[in-house]
């Protein structure tokens, strides 16, 4: 440190300069730098022309410029020397009006000057936060996007958006209630003709007389029409069935089908059904196919061939039924008739059932080898042949003349055999049911205890002449040769 005098009357000059050495009051209390131009309050070591190590009280100060550590005070204002200026305070700092090249803040006003924008840019991931209330006299504008967790209470109009390619996200959004316009002197309109609603996702749409509910589309009045009309000369086309006036038509090369889901077509009218009509080259061949052939006059129906509908025909018309005038029906085989059908009864060279059961003039045959033939009637009903009645097995001769069985054998050879090993139940009755005497006829008197055959005269003993041995008349005789021989 350069050396200190005090003062002295040959040390100053007359005009109080130091010319030798720098001047110091209480070491450190002022010190004044001759040599170096430097005064220090409260230092001994001034870093500046002016370095106080305390504080500066004045009423006043006036500078053309000041500059006080890191600030710096000029004619143009107030600037850090290096960084940034910093404002701290134990309480508050007050600033009745502070300006800014392009702000104003004074009160509890913030304005902009010169009609530039007020700007709040947070750092990085910062947001900018009102705490309070916030009241927006003019218009908002958002570049990005705008999240309210609170309510939206819109006391004027509410524009959403001012480019067609803007959208509106509901995403997350349940509405709690019905959005329904607070006016009911007119209607008011969903969309425009130039900004139109693209998809639609409700549970029901009700629009004037029609109800939209899940996949059904109905009308609200009872019995009342539902009209789908197109404008001028279009049609209805649903998928690829196209609708115009009275006329349905297939926009596609596929067929128009009608698939009634478990009952009938049904066409109610009283005029008629018109089917397809052309010339037999113009068959076009189809399964199922029914049309009019113009060539031959008949409807035909299309299988794996054209059959005519005129009765039932064959592809070459040589078989077939005919419904006749005289209401019978004729079967043509290889243009041959060979069966009748009629109000009598049925004519025909030959029947043969799906059973092998051939009926051919009077004769009934069964086609395989060792077969039988069954007659067997429903339920309670017999088997009716001529007088002859079969229930189950039990043959009754319904008529008034005796049953017969004859053999058609020669001499002593024609017999009638009944076969098996069990008996032969005969009739049987008293004397006072015998019948009215046949030659050979036999039964069992139930009241003689004997069988019995009608000679011719008289119904006599089977077993000859003489009377026949009783069960009761054996047993008698038993029991007394049995006493007299011991």
């Amino acid at each position: 440190m350069a050396q200190v005098a005090r003062i002295s009357g040959p040390l100053l000059a007359a005009n109080l300069k130091r010319t030798q050495s720098n001047l110091a009051f209480e070491t450190d209390l002022l010190y004044i730098g001759a040599l170096n131009g430097r005064v220090g309050v409260r230092t001994s070591s001034p870093n500046a022309e002016l370095n106080v190590n305390g504080q500066i009280e004045s009423p006043n100060v006036y500078a053309t410029r000041l500059t006080g550590g890191n600030v710096r005070f000029s004619t143009t204002g107030a600037e850090a020397v290096v960084g940034d200026i910093n404002l701290n305070a134990v309480e508050k700092i007050k600033i009745d009006n502070l300006k800014t090249e392009n702000l104003q803040v004074n009160g509890r006003q913030i304005s902009s000057l010169g009609g530039f924008d007020i700007v709040f840019n947070p750092n990085q991931t910062g947001t900018t936060q009102f705490k309070k209330n916030t009241k927006v006299t003019g218009d908002a504008s958002a570049t990005g996007n705008v999240t309210v967790p609170g309510n939206v209470l819109v006391g004027g109009n509410f524009d959403i958006g001012d480019q067609a390619t803007d959208t509106i996200d509901f995403d997350f959004v349940r509405f709690q209630q019905d959005l329904v316009p607070r006016r009911t002197e007119d209607l008011l309109n969903l969309g425009s003709a130039t900004k139109k609603w693209n998809d639609i996702n409700t549970g029901m749409a009700d629009i004037g007389d029609i109800l939209i509910d899940t996949n059904v589309i109905t009308t609200k009045t009872f019995n009342n029409n539902f009209y789908i009309r197109p404008s001028g000369t279009g049609a209805i086309v649903v998928e690829d069935l196209r609708f115009s006036a009275n006329v349905l038509s297939s926009t596609g090369s596929n067929d128009i089908e009608l698939k009634p889901g478990g009952n009938n077509i049904s066409v109610s009218s009283t005029k008629s059904f018109r089917v397809p009509v052309g010339t037999e080259a113009q068959r076009p061949s189809t399964y199922r196919d029914v049309r009019y052939n113009s060539t031959t006059n008949f409807f035909e129906l299309f299988s794996t061939a054209y059959t005519p509908l005129r009765g039932i025909w064959s592809e070459d018309r040589q078989t077939y039924v005919l419904a006749n005038n005289n209401n019978t029906f004729s079967f043509v085989t290889n243009n041959a008739t060979n069966t009748t059908l009629t109000s009598d009864g049925l004519v025909t060279n030959k029947l043969i059932s799906q059973n092998n059961i051939t009926i051919d003039n009077a004769n009934i045959t069964s086609a395989s080898t060792n077969a039988d033939i069954n007659l067997t009637a429903n339920g309670t009903g017999t088997v009716n042949i001529g007088d002859l009645k079969i229930n189950g097995s039990t043959i009754t001769n319904t008529g008034s003349g005796d049953m017969t069985m004859t053999t058609l054998g020669s001499g002593n050879g024609g017999v009638v055999q009944f076969g098996g090993a069990g008996g032969f139940v005969i009739p049987s009755g008293s004397v006072a049911d015998r019948p009215i005497g046949s030659l050979g006829a036999s039964r069992y008197n139930t009241r003689l205890k004997y069988l019995e055959t009608w000679d011719g005269t008289q119904w006599a003993n089977v077993s000859g002449a003489g009377d026949s041995v009783t069960t009761e008349y054996m047993e008698e005789l038993v029991n007394i040769y049995t006493l007299a021989l011991g």
